[in-house]
């Protein structure tokens, strides 16, 4: 329902150029959250996705772009999808964000460390074979970010890493796990 509510209020922007009836991020956003918390997992990602894609073809059009607040919310369904491949496509989000925000200079999409959890979230679902591996990497990403980013790894950060090693088959993941910690 609210996703066809935005579609009425662009074709009546389109047709009658009416800026009340504009959409802004925010109506985008609600959009996007509503399939967040829809309680169909299997469906909200994809349905999130297509909104955040409409946003960015649009940026022309309705002058909207995703913020950290509409890519946040796709990272979010992403990482309680389920999706066998929810963690590759939350890392080309907060890689697109980090992008954007350092080579393009947009502020309001500079990823924060929520953005970044989501995604340690998705990996440590493990999901796909090698999953340790690319939350391990993920991780480190975090760790390796420059400190003006101002991003720091905190208890859900930890907590992600650690449900992912403890998910694994890998027999030195008690000591990995341990130097995580560290």
């Amino acid at each position: 329902r609210s996703e066809e509510i935005l579609h009425r209020m662009e074709r009546m922007y389109l047709k009658d150029g009416d800026e009340n009836v504009k959409p802004n991020e925010n109506s985008y956003n609600a959009v996007v959250k509503a399939y967040v918390k829809n309680g169909k997992r299997h469906i909200a990602a994809a349905k999130a996705e297509a909104v955040v894609k409409r946003m960015e073809d649009q940026i022309d059009v309705m002058a909207v772009s995703p913020t950290r607040r509409s890519y946040n919310l796709l990272l979010y369904a992403f990482a309680n999808s389920n999706l066998e491949d929810a963690a590759l496509h939350a890392e080309e989000i907060i890689h697109k964000m980090y992008d954007r925000h350092v080579e393009e200079g947009d502020a309001r999409c500079k990823p924060d460390i929520n953005s970044y959890n989501q995604v340690l979230t998705a990996w440590g679902r493990g999901t796909c074979s090698g999953f340790e591996q690319r939350m391990q990497a993920m991780y480190q990403e975090l760790l390796d970010l420059p400190a003006d980013m101002e991003i720091r790894p905190n208890a859900d950060s930890f907590n992600a890493v650690m449900g992912g090693w403890l998910k694994s088959d890998d027999p030195s993941s008690l000591q990995i796990i341990q130097g995580v910690l560290d």
